[in-house]
C-alpha cells in the first residue's frame, strides 16, 4: 500500500493532538471529519470485537473514491463509511410514517435534524390529532399528512429513504404482511430501509392476555424474528436484521 491511512483509537487523544477541545473548535479547524471517523470507527470496531475476530481496512482506488472501514470477517465483508455534518441537509432523509398515529419517534427525528423530512399515513382523524403535535413541537413544516388506509393509497415508487411500520404488522397473516412489504419496498429507494416494531412471540408481553385484537383481526399473531425473517426475504429484502426485542430492520437492493 503506497499511501496507508492512519486512525488513532482514543477520539479524545486525537482530538486534544488536534487543539479542537470542542465541537466548535474541531469545526473551525476542518479537522471535524476526521475526527467523527476516529470516534465512529474505534467505537464500531469495539463492538464488532466483542462477536469475534475481524480484520480491518481502508480502501481507495487510483481515481479517489474510498471507504473508511471495511471489516472482513470470513467471506463477508461489510463497508462503512462516516460522514461529518453539523446538521442534516433536508436531502438527507425522506422517511414514511405507516399508521403513524402520534408518530412519537418521527417528530423525535423531525426535531434533532432540521432536514428531516416526514410522511405521516393514516385515518384523518388520527392525522388531526397528529398535525397538532407538530405543531406543538415546531416540526410541522418538515411533516406531510397522508390520510387514508395503508392498503390503499399510493405511496409512490423510489421515494423515500426510511419507511416505518410501528405495532400493526400483528394484525394481520402472514401473507397481508408480505405483501404490505412488497408495497413498502416498491415505495423505498435503493438501499431504503424498513423498520418494523412489533409485539414479538420471542419477547411475551406481560399485557398479552389483554390484546383483545388478536380476536377481532384476521389471521392477526404475535411472530417471531424468523417468520418475519421469512415473510421478508419473500417481498424481495436482504440484509435483514433482529435489532431490538421490538425492531427489525431490513434493506432493499437490487
Amino acid at each position: 500500500m503506497k499511501a496507508p491511512k492512519l486512525y488513532g483509537i482514543d477520539s479524545g487523544a486525537a482530538a486534544w493532538a488536534a487543539n479542537a477541545f470542542d465541537c466548535r473548535a474541531a469545526v473551525a479547524s476542518a479537522k471535524d471529519g476526521a475526527l467523527m471517523e476516529t470516534f465512529a470507527l474505534s467505537d464500531v470496531m469495539a463492538w464488532d470485537g466483542l462477536s469475534g475476530a475481524s480484520r480491518y481496512h481502508f480502501w481507495r482506488t487510483g481515481a479517489g473514491a474510498e471507504v473508511d472501514l471495511l471489516i472482513e470477517r470470513g467471506e463477508e465483508v461489510v463497508a462503512i463509511e462516516v460522514k461529518s455534518a453539523v446538521t442534516l441537509t433536508r436531502h438527507d432523509v425522506s422517511g414514511l410514517d405507516l399508521a403513524c398515529g402520534p408518530a412519537p419517534k418521527s417528530f423525535s427525528l423531525a426535531r434533532a435534524h432540521l432536514g428531516v423530512r416526514v410522511t405521516l399515513l393514516d385515518w384523518e382523524q388520527i392525522l388531526t390529532i397528529a398535525s397538532q403535535v407538530a405543531a406543538d413541537l415546531g416540526v410541522q413544516s418538515q411533516v406531510t399528512p397522508l390520510p387514508g388506509d395503508l392498503w390503499t393509497v399510493p405511496y409512490g415508487s423510489n421515494h423515500y429513504d426510511v419507511i416505518y411500520l410501528g405495532n400493526i404488522t400483528h394484525f394481520f397473516g402472514p401473507e397481508q404482511n408480505t405483501c404490505l412489504f412488497r408495497r413498502v419496498r416498491d415505495a423505498l429507494v435503493e438501499e431504503g430501509t424498513l423498520v418494523v416494531d412489533a409485539i414479538r412471540r420471542e419477547y411475551p408481553d406481560p399485557m398479552g392476555p389483554g390484546l383483545w385484537f388478536y380476536a377481532v383481526s384476521e389471521g392477526g399473531a404475535p411472530y417471531d424474528f424468523p417468520e418475519y425473517k421469512r415473510m421478508l426475504e419473500r417481498a424481495g429484502y436482504t440484509d435483514i436484521v433482529d435489532a431490538s426485542t421490538q425492531s427489525i430492520r431490513a434493506s432493499k437492493r437490487t
